[in-house]
């Protein structure tokens, strides 16, 4: 969840920062430029949306190995929950 959203609903959406604009929005500027990480994964799913359907689109490596993806990432605590992952009151 980015820093600056007050709700998970708020910080969840923004999930996908396109390497075309990440400079030119202020939610992903900052950490296009000071936290960037490598996401290895086997594969990587996404929607493509047509004009009346959405349509399941997984990329992955053609010998079936591991991928590098760039991300982002933000530290982020929720407070409804202490360290050792219980609610507190």
């Amino acid at each position: 969840m980015l820093l600056w959203a007050k709700s998970k609903p708020v910080g969840g959406r923004a999930i996908r920062a396109r390497s075309k604009t990440v400079l030119d929005k202020p939610s992903f500027r900052s950490l296009a430029v000071e936290r960037r990480v490598l996401v290895s994964a086997e594969s990587c799913g996404e929607w493509l949306v047509g004009d009346n359907e959405k349509l399941p689109t997984y990329l992955q490596p053609q010998d079936r190995g591991i991928a590098a993806f760039a991300g982002l990432y933000e530290c982020w605590s929720d407070l409804e929950f202490p360290e050792s992952g219980e609610k507190s009151d």
